[in-house]
């Protein structure tokens, strides 16, 4: 199956590093999108340039879902979405398996995506200075199959917003409303501790965690001194609810 990788943000000092990377990685079709009146841009890509629609309701949303949706042409196959100022040291496709998602409540995709755990967040655990965070995801680095890294950017309205505080949750609950078990969540309540084992279900049913550092060798400018093993980072080999 056909391999594609979208990196998207702005030119960033890393973004060619992370291009080349892929391009040594071989096999993949590489596009950058970003932002129109970028300078600098890259070369060895496809470049997709869009208007830009301002940060969003919360931190820079609105450029993630547009920053991906934009690019409307990408073939059926396998997708890598990563930031642009990352660098992959290996190919996140060496460590992928094809694991079809069980069919229950919690379920969204047909297949696993695979995600990195900084900004995973585990919800039994505070964050200090902020307390137990609740139904958060990376928004780093997704891969699987194509189809279902699209339908985690499927999402059409702003009911979760005046709920959450970051992109993250923003993607991870807007999602879990798609699934049945969301039937049994009271939206306003989410980061309560009664749905922390939602969210631990709904994690385990449809990704793979790996650790950012020591098994996906990704490294993010904006947060190359951040430990991959702070106790709130769901890590590999964490329990993930009551599968």
């Amino acid at each position: 199956m056909k391999k594609t990788v979208i990196i998207q943000g702005k030119v960033h000092e890393w973004t060619q590093k992370n291009i080349n990377a892929f391009k040594d990685f071989g096999g993949y079709r590489i596009i950058f999108s970003t932002w129109k009146g970028e300078e600098n841009v890259p070369k060895n890509c496809e470049l997709v340039f869009l208007e830009d629609p301002g940060y969003g309701p919360i931190q820079n949303f609105s450029r993630q879902l547009k920053g991906f949706n934009g690019v409307e042409d990408v073939e059926e196959g396998f997708l890598v979405k990563t930031r642009s100022d990352m660098v992959h040291m290996i190919d996140p496709f060496c460590l992928f398996e094809s694991i079809k998602v069980e069919k229950n409540d919690f379920s969204l995709f047909d297949y696993k995506l695979f995600i990195n755990n900084i900004m995973t967040i585990d919800p039994r655990i505070a964050i200090p200075g902020e307390g137990k965070r609740n139904f958060s995801i990376t928004d780093w680095v997704l891969f699987g199959r194509a189809s279902d890294v699209r339908r985690w950017y499927e999402i059409s309205d702003s009911k979760v917003f005046k709920y959450v505080k970051c992109c993250e949750q923003i993607f991870t609950l807007s999602n879990f409303l798609k699934t049945r078990a969301s039937k049994n969540l009271k939206i306003e309540e989410f980061n309560h501790e009664e749905s922390f084992n939602m969210f631990l279900n709904f994690l385990g049913t449809n990704f793979v965690v790996k650790n950012t550092y020591a098994t996906l060798q990704s490294v993010c400018a904006k947060y190359k001194q951040q430990p991959e093993n702070l106790p709130f980072y769901i890590k590999e080999d964490t329990k993930l609810g009551d599968l």
